[in-house]
């Protein structure tokens, strides 16, 4: 039994598992273990939640994490129990970011392996989940160098080979691969074709017009599939059809801003290159010619001068995105074509797809329309002078709390109890410290907002008519700057499904405080 009982009478429970590999039945004997714990105490469980095959790295992307804080706020929720402090979360951030939210509704934490979580045990258990993040991640990519340095490769064989698996004794050795017969002429042709002169297009609609057979994962030849000289993932760039497996071309990575994985090039350091003599096509005079003209063609990945660089995949209002209904990140999945992330991961939402052209000019038009909307601006900028108040009380809060754990921390060291994790969680915190410090600074520095509200609102109207003209252009390095600033103005963007096909209902949040603070700098310049 547990020394101090936390209210029970009203427990929420929650479930998750990472991936596809896992058994699903993995949710149902959380929750069961979960309930026997509540029930052992004395407790009442008030609902259940789950993420099913969702990463524990972000909680950004966990519609049912996400339900449930939600749901803490709503209702007379007393504790929230799980099987341990990784299913919430195995990032640092977000593990400290849950713990002090509910803790501010004065609601603990139970697991079945941890029992009530305090936040020593956030600050310990936090760290060495993301240690354990971290050395599973080194540990998978060793075990993949293992299997391509022992002659194997991991994934669908590429097109012009075949799998040629066998069984040795009660196991199958996997990722063996040989030349296929049928398509590495194919192969063959496509670098004779090109070297001659032909552009990868030209070489892909002949491929088409004669029903050639495509990669597998394709429905017709593509001019990408050909080259992909980036990544060296296409026919032309692709050096296994010289005899040379490489691994750790690209890496996979969660962006924080989206949380949305990316994948992006490693450092060439980082390759294992492998000879692979069984499995040469192409001899290397048709290769080094090959790679000479795909350069000679390329165009290198530059940005446009004055903007700055973006996540990949991403357009300067995509972290603001969010679903009406569930309130979880929106993304596109095609072009001007957007979904639900949730409703795409789970079936936790239930909104369908839609199509929504030039989100970033009809956020500005909806901007202009609602400063012109706004007669009386003395109640606004009061209220945004009040938020500026509890942000700076907050950060204030957020930088005693940490100073406190860390002053914890050391002495716990001092006093013998020392661990490599434990001096790891000081330098973070000291960190984190460090960089309220500064954002505390930066508020402190920033210009205060104007008293005198009578001026605010042509002034803003101004600015906001300037940003949609400009995103109005189209030009590229005039309408991705005034999108970057309109995102500085706007808090979140809900985006939904209409009620016809493909239609789509967008409405967005000002971010009263930048635009104020906006125009009392522009009325000072004046």
């Amino acid at each position: 039994m547990l020394d101090n009982v936390p209210d029970l009478s009203r427990v929420a429970l929650y479930a998750r598992y990472s991936s596809h590999h896992q058994n699903p039945k993995s949710i149902d004997d959380q929750l069961r273990e979960c309930r026997r714990l509540v029930a052992d105490l004395g407790g009442t469980v008030f609902a259940e939640y789950a993420d099913a095959k969702l990463t524990g790295a972000t909680a950004k992307v966990r519609p049912g994490l996400q339900s449930m804080l939600n749901d803490c706020q709503r209702y007379s929720i007393t504790a929230i129990c799980a099987e341990s402090m990784d299913r919430l979360s195995r990032g640092q951030h977000d593990i400290t970011y849950i713990y002090e939210q509910l803790d501010y509704l004065q609601i603990s934490i139970l697991t079945i392996q941890e029992r009530v979580v305090d936040q020593f045990l956030v600050g310990f258990k936090g760290t060495m989940n993301a240690v354990f993040l971290k050395d599973l991640s080194a540990k998978t990519r060793r075990g993949l160098i293992g299997v391509i340095e022992s002659g194997r490769q991991v994934g669908p064989p590429a097109y012009g080979y075949r799998s040629i698996n066998r069984i040795e004794g009660s196991t199958v050795v996997r990722g063996l691969r040989e030349v296929d017969p049928h398509t590495s002429p194919i192969v063959r042709r496509i670098y004779r074709l090109y070297n001659e002169g032909a552009s990868a297009r030209a070489i892909a609609r002949l491929l088409n017009d004669e029903n050639l057979p495509p990669p597998r994962s394709a429905k017709a030849w593509h001019h990408s599939r050909l080259t992909g000289i980036h990544r060296s993932t296409g026919i032309l760039s692709n050096p296994l059809y010289r005899g040379q497996v490489i691994f750790g071309l690209t890496e996979s990575a969660i962006n924080p801003a989206t949380a949305r994985r990316t994948t992006r090039t490693t450092p060439r350091k980082r390759w294992t290159v492998v000879p692979a003599p069984h499995l040469r096509i192409i001899d290397d005079e048709t290769w080094e010619a090959a790679q000479e003209r795909l350069h000679a063609r390329s165009r290198p990945r530059t940005r446009l001068p004055g903007v700055p660089a973006l996540a990949r995949g991403a357009m300067p209002l995509t972290p603001l995105l969010r679903c009406s209904i569930c309130k979880g990140p929106v993304r596109t999945i095609a072009h001007n074509r957007w979904a639900c992330q949730s409703s795409k991961t789970s079936s936790a939402c239930s909104a369908s797809t839609f199509v929504l052209r030039n989100v970033d000019l009809l956020c500005a038009r909806q901007l202009v329309s609602w400063i012109r909307r706004r007669k009386q601006w003395d109640r606004i900028v009061q209220e945004a002078q009040n938020r500026i108040v509890e942000a700076r009380a907050h950060l204030e809060a957020e930088i005693t709390d940490r100073s406190l754990r860390q002053r914890r921390l050391i002495t716990a060291v001092e006093t013998g109890t020392d661990i490599p994790e434990m001096r790891e969680r000081i330098m973070l915190l000291t960190q984190e410290i460090a960089e309220l410090k500064a954002e505390l600074a930066r508020n402190a520095d920033r210009s205060p907002l104007q008293s005198e509200s009578r001026d605010i609102r042509p002034v803003l109207i101004e600015s906001a008519r300037r940003i949609q003209s400009a995103i109005e252009t189209g030009a590229p390095e005039i309408r991705i700057p005034a999108t970057i600033e309109l995102a500085e103005f706007l808090d979140h963007v809900d985006m939904s499904p209409g009620p016809g096909p493909g239609k789509a209902h967008l409405r967005i949040q000002p971010n009263v405080i930048s635009l104020i603070r906006s125009a009392t700098h522009a009325m000072a310049e004046t």
